[in-house]
């Protein structure tokens, strides 16, 4: 038998069970989407049939949209993940304090727990029931009062350090100024946990290359991969190198 003709066949094979298990997983899709409780909620409509609605959250500024919709549909309403997936959005005081309070009934998705796993390790924001009630006691002794209290000058440095770079940026205008202090609260709280923990003083308030690999890490593109690779674990180590060999799209991100 040619080596051609037996190659054609692992090919139509592989093919095969790929559009299988595409097609699988989509049904397994649908059918959650008939069957949520979800469906009762009002909602936006999805933009995209592969992004719903996250291409316009990361479009639009931090709470932006989410307080637009609030105020379209109420306080607690669905809007659309990848593949069309419904997505629970509240601001009810009640319902935040009934997820909170019972934890191990409201664990975190596959997909966030993977990515946690990927950045911060299986520790304590990626354990769950069990296991994280027996780290979070292992942790508390160094959450105390004394401890919290030693890392008051580390806050106050890096506070006057954030306030000294938004100060400049307001001078330079010649109008009224606008910005958005999320990231610069993100970069604030990075530099803090670096110099507590690694005796680190480099400033991240002030690195653009972290900076641009945060918002490549933002970008559509690698939460779509790394969806996928939580979905689908088994995809996970095949690419993974090779986004590892091709940084590039870190440092060419805008």
């Amino acid at each position: 038998m040619p080596i051609t003709h037996i190659l054609s066949k692992l090919v139509l094979s592989a093919s095969s069970a790929l559009v299988a298990f595409g097609c699988w997983k989509l049904g397994e899709r649908v059918w959650h989407n008939l069957r949520s409780p979800l469906r009762i909620l009002q909602g936006p409509k999805g933009t995209s049939w592969l992004y719903g609605n996250l291409k316009d959250i990361f479009k639009a500024e931090n709470s932006v949209l989410h307080e637009q919709w609030v105020e379209q549909y109420g306080t607690t309403l669905k809007y659309k993940g990848f593949f069309f997936s419904d997505r629970l959005f509240t601001m009810d005081t009640r319902a935040l304090n009934h997820v909170l309070t019972h934890s191990s009934d409201y664990q975190k998705p596959s997909q966030v727990r993977y990515n946690l796993s990927r950045i911060l390790g299986e520790g304590v924001l990626f354990v769950e029931g069990a296991q994280h009630r027996q780290q979070r006691r292992i942790m508390n002794p160094a959450f105390g009062p004394a401890q919290i209290r030693a890392l008051t000058d580390i806050f106050l440095s890096k506070s006057i350090k954030l306030r000294d770079i938004w100060s400049t940026m307001t001078v330079a205008s010649e109008h009224a100024a606008r910005m958005d202090i999320m990231p610069w609260l993100s970069k604030m709280t990075l530099d803090v946990i670096g110099v507590e923990n690694y005796a680190s003083h480099g400033l991240s308030l002030y690195d653009a290359q972290l900076s641009r690999a945060t918002r490549a890490m933002r970008a559509p593109f690698p939460r779509f991969a790394m969806y996928t690779r939580a979905r689908v674990p088994a995809l996970a180590r095949p690419m993974a190198p090779a986004i590892q060999k091709h940084p590039s799209t870190v440092h060419q991100a805008p």
